[in-house]
């Protein structure tokens, strides 16, 4: 597993109960095959600075056992005197808001598994930079949240465009840059105000995506 450095200062953007809480899940034999995912490994991979409340661990389907993971977890809470509370319990998904010095959702999650070697980060394992900026495209692409946009751009603008294309094709195929384009489209529903960006840059935002969206439609149109 490859080392990212760039963190030995602990400045990784996680609170310090995000921190904690991450490395107690690491810590236990159950946490085997799960990385962190989302916007905390973007946080911890150095790759964005846009705060978040959640935690999150994906693993692949033969590479990880989530109901032990989850158990390990909650047994590890309450031995802290912290409380846990599930909020979605499936076979392949579990939410749990924890609380604790502070409180945070924590998610468990089956996904694709890793395509690149993982990258171990202070808080615990998370995959490659430019796997994880492919998969928030895809994050993007089936949700479309605000705070997707934000952190697409600045990956966007550190990786390219096309390298976070070919990064979420290479995790699900099923992309399609035509409803990718209108996923982007989507970015008018949203008000300024609801935008986790600074008001002065809204309007590139706004524009960023529109020019890309776009540009996706234009070589989209070209595909046999």
């Amino acid at each position: 597993m490859a080392t990212d450095d760039r963190h030995g200062d602990g400045m990784t953007g996680l609170t310090e109960f995000q921190t904690t809480v991450a490395r107690l899940f690491f810590g236990l034999p159950a946490s085997n095959g799960f990385l962190l995912a989302g916007g905390s490994a973007l946080l911890a991979s150095g790759l964005t600075t846009r705060p978040t409340h959640d935690l999150d661990f994906f693993g692949g389907l033969h590479d990880v056992d989530l109901p032990a993971a989850r158990d390990q977890f909650e047994a590890a809470l309450a031995r802290r005197g912290w409380t846990s509370s599930r909020l979605r319990d499936t076979a392949t998904f579990v939410r749990l808001h924890v609380v604790g010095e502070d409180e945070l959702i924590v998610e468990f999650a089956i996904d694709a598994p890793a395509g690149q070697p993982p990258v171990m980060t202070i808080v615990g394992p998370t995959f490659a930079a430019k796997e994880l900026a492919g998969r928030k495209l895809l994050a993007l692409f089936g949700r479309a949240e605000a705070r997707d946009f934000t952190d697409v751009r600045v990956l966007a603008l550190r990786f390219g465009r096309e390298t976070l294309l070919e990064q979420a094709a290479a995790v699900d195929s099923g992309l399609d840059r035509y409803v990718l384009a209108e996923m982007m489209r989507s970015l008018a529903r949203f008000t300024n105000d609801e935008l986790p960006i600074g008001a002065d840059d809204v309007d590139e935002l706004r524009a960023y995506f529109a020019e890309w969206a776009d540009q996706l439609t234009g070589l989209a149109s070209g595909r046999d």
